[in-house]
């Protein structure tokens, strides 16, 4: 988060790619342990073993590659002089990019998802749809984020309508 009276105000959240890259490792290094035990002798590793393991790694490896495309870094850049909110997503297989006024923001939410606030999640809410800003396990930037967040768009929406939840 950079903050400077001339320049933008600009938020960059990468939380997804520590799994992503977790799960890209398992992607490539279970397949050739699974073939290594495969093909050494059946001695040393069990038939009853090997069909198992590898029975669990075929039904996990949807989910895995599911993790590794889904994975995003978010950059919410609030130009400072027009109220222009441009929203960038860069993901393994697409990127996109958005832009709307700052007027445009119905609400800016704060998200929790049990009372102790282990899952922040702040987003900004806009007529058909939620952009995530910020988010992590009890990270407490996530919070100051928020507020930055939130002063920097009451310049141009005094209006904002700020929401904590908790799931």
């Amino acid at each position: 988060m950079s903050i400077s009276s001339e320049r933008n105000l600009e938020f960059k959240d990468g939380k997804d790619w520590a799994e992503a890259v977790l799960c890209a490792i398992f992607l490539i290094v279970f397949p050739i342990a699974i073939i290594a035990l495969w093909k050494g002798p059946q001695e040393t590793v069990p038939l009853y073993f090997l069909l198992p393991f590898t029975g669990i790694f075929l039904i996990c490896v949807p989910l895995l590659i599911r993790a590794v495309l889904i994975a995003r870094s978010r950059t919410i850049t609030v130009d400072r002089k027009t109220g222009e909110v441009s929203v960038t997503s860069r993901a393994p297989v697409r990127n996109d990019r958005q832009r709307f006024a700052a007027t445009d923001i119905d609400a800016a939410v704060f998200r929790t998802t049990d009372n102790d606030g282990y899952w922040y999640t702040a987003l900004l809410r806009t007529p058909g749809q939620d952009v995530v800003f910020a988010q992590g396990s009890h990270r407490p930037d996530v919070r100051k984020k928020f507020e930055a967040m939130v002063a920097e768009l009451r310049r141009f929406a005094p209006a904002l309508k700020v929401e904590e939840v908790t799931d």
